[in-house]
């Protein structure tokens, strides 16, 4: 997930004020200077008031931030059932068991901030992540209660061979005719 605009979030707490805009200065008004009433990117306080809003937003959620990083947020709905979100500046990773709950997570946020949902996670922070669906992490789950044939193909009858190593002309010739492709001749 992604929060559009994330630093005009923040409320301030003390008064700020700031010199008009080029090209809105009013006429007869030039001394004038503007009252900020929202944080602005580029401030020293900006990430600072976007985190306390979004902190605000998520212990109302009923999230407790966990001790060891102030970023992550989790809660624990019952036994192995649970959420944990992950903030970093405005990018967030959530991670959970329950589908449903974690939509509904993510309505509750769009709720208060303007939110972009990124789809399942391929990098975060750097790193390359891949999602395994769980009904096919645990395969020896699924050839116990049958759900599944495993069937044995032996090495000579391996028609993916041709794709990843050379192979001598006559297995490469029967792969390409197993596998429906035409050999042509060199």
């Amino acid at each position: 997930m992604d929060v559009k605009t994330a630093f005009l979030h923040g409320d301030l707490e003390e008064e700020l004020y700031m010199e008009q805009p080029e090209g809105f200065v009013a006429q007869g008004k030039e001394d004038y200077v503007c009252r900020l009433k929202k944080s602005l990117y580029g401030l020293k306080q900006a990430h600072r008031q976007w985190y306390k809003k979004f902190e605000y937003v998520m212990e109302d959620q009923g999230y407790k931030k966990t001790t060891s990083d102030h970023c992550v947020f989790i809660k624990i709905f019952s036994g192995d059932d649970f959420i944990i979100l992950l903030l970093n500046v405005d990018d967030m990773l959530i991670v959970g068991r329950n589908a449903s709950r974690i939509d509904k997570l993510k309505q509750e946020l769009s709720k208060s901030f303007a939110m972009k949902d990124l789809g399942p996670t391929k990098q975060i922070l750097g790193i390359r992540s891949k999602h395994i669906d769980v009904r096919y992490h645990w395969m020896r789950d699924v050839l116990e209660a049958k759900l599944l044939e495993l069937e044995k193909i032996h090495t000579n009858d391996n028609g993916a061979d041709m794709l990843t190593k050379a192979l001598p002309r006559v297995k490469f010739e029967a792969c390409c005719l197993t596998s429906g492709m035409e050999a042509f001749p060199t």
